[in-house]
């Protein structure tokens, strides 16, 4: 298993520093985490189109999918089939609209796609567009309207519908007005429109606005920063995922962030290192070392008392993201050797905290290396099953990191 963070005020808490046995010295915190989230955010989001004119026309917010079989055509008119289609444009103004061309070579079941990019919601989000779905040959019965969709998907979750119509809907414009509140973190939004069973099945969508809590840059920048680990006064050991560079940060005194992308949609190991002998302070992505810093002489580290939380720092939670395979070394390891295996901890003397969230309920972890159970906080993070496959250690050996 592994543990799901949505925001809200999730985190889970490893211990105190004094317990965990980092007040100074080396150490080296590792974790696997899979951020399901888009890889890039669009933060200066267009959010309306009226698809232009004839002589400027315009996709605004969205782009023609290349996972359809026939793009959106722009019109002003009526379209090229009789009995089908609108006869302008919502508004009446002379401007361009969209519709699905059903004729020739079209076949029922083709599907034509307008998708957004990559964009944050907020609960205050929603989509507002209107329609048009006439077929005057509607009562024949090898005929009928076809469908208009529109689905929203977040991360690697699948298409959600969030709103569908079929069938003959009269000669006029329809408005659709739809909630987005449900659904949180990076978003991408599509209209679909399915070809029915013949030529005036024509489905035109016009006027497209997205709300003002849609694509909010203040929205962005919060989902910019993921924290990993931290603590709840923002002083000491942090460790966090911003703008896809890994960050890590020693008692507000140093900082170091990666300059390689660490990968979204799939599960991606993290370490943060800080070497005490060497004086240098480093950062890992999927066991290379990506970024090391001078850092300071001493491991300053404010409060012994400190809590050590995941998914938390601050006032900045982790939303939209999966953490298993937590690990915590009291030295400076190499941190290629073992990240990608399972162990045990008689074969790694240095491990002082190894959490695998195996447990898949309740509120604690166990702490495989030693006593120090890892506490969830109440309402969350969620459990959920783990995808993450690490190699076996195959021998009882003690494995050297050092």
């Amino acid at each position: 298993h592994a543990l799901s963070y949505n925001g809200g005020t999730a985190s889970a808490s490893l211990g105190t520093y004094s317990d965990l046995g980092v007040i100074d010295g080396s150490f080296t915190l590792e974790a696997w985490i899979f951020i399901n989230q888009c890889n890039e955010l669009t933060c200066n989001f267009t959010q309306s189109t009226d698809f232009g004119s004839p002589s400027s026309p315009s996709l605004g917010p969205f782009l023609q999918s290349t996972e359809d079989d026939f793009d959106w055509t722009f019109q002003s008119t009526s379209t090229p089939s009789l009995d089908t289609g609108p006869t302008s444009d919502h508004t009446g103004s002379g401007g361009n609209y969209v519709y699905t061309e059903a004729s020739s070579p079209r076949l029922p079941g083709d599907q034509a796609i307008l998708q957004t990019k990559c964009f944050p919601s907020s609960p205050s989000c929603s989509l507002t567009f209107w329609y048009h779905m006439h077929d005057s040959y509607n009562t024949s019965a090898n005929t009928h309207m076809g469908t208009l969709e529109v689905e929203v998907k977040q991360g690697i979750g699948s298409w959600q519908t969030a709103f569908y119509v079929e069938g003959e809907q009269g000669p006029q414009w329809h408005q659709a007005i739809i909630d987005l509140a449900d659904f949180s973190g990076g978003i991408i939004v599509r209209l679909k429109g399915t070809v029915g069973y013949g030529f005036s099945s024509d489905i035109a969508i016009d006027d497209v606005t997205f709300s003002d809590g849609c694509g909010l840059s203040s929205q962005c920048s919060a989902l910019a920063e993921k924290p990993i680990i931290g603590t709840s006064s923002e002083t000491g050991i942090y460790a966090g995922v911003i703008n896809q560079k890994l960050h890590f940060g020693l008692s507000d005194i140093s900082d170091v962030v990666g300059t390689v992308d660490v990968p979204y949609l799939t599960w991606s190991h993290i370490a943060v290192q800080y070497d005490h002998d060497a004086r240098t302070q480093s950062v890992y992505v999927n066991g290379q070392l990506d970024q090391a810093n001078p850092a300071p002489v001493d491991n300053v580290l404010p409060d012994e008392t400190l809590a050590l939380l995941v998914g938390q720092n601050g006032s900045a939670v982790l939303d939209g993201a999966w953490i298993d395979e937590i690990r915590l070394w009291d030295a400076a390891v190499d941190v290629g050797v073992a990240y990608n295996r399972y162990l045990t901890a008689d074969q790694t003397p240095n491990l002082k905290g190894y959490w695998k969230f195996d447990e898949g309920f309740g509120n604690s972890s166990k702490d495989q290396s030693g006593t120090n159970d890892a506490t969830l906080s109440v309402g969350g993070p969620d459990w959920i099953a783990s995808s993450l496959e690490l190699e076996r250690q195959t021998s009882d050996t003690t494995l050297s990191v050092g």
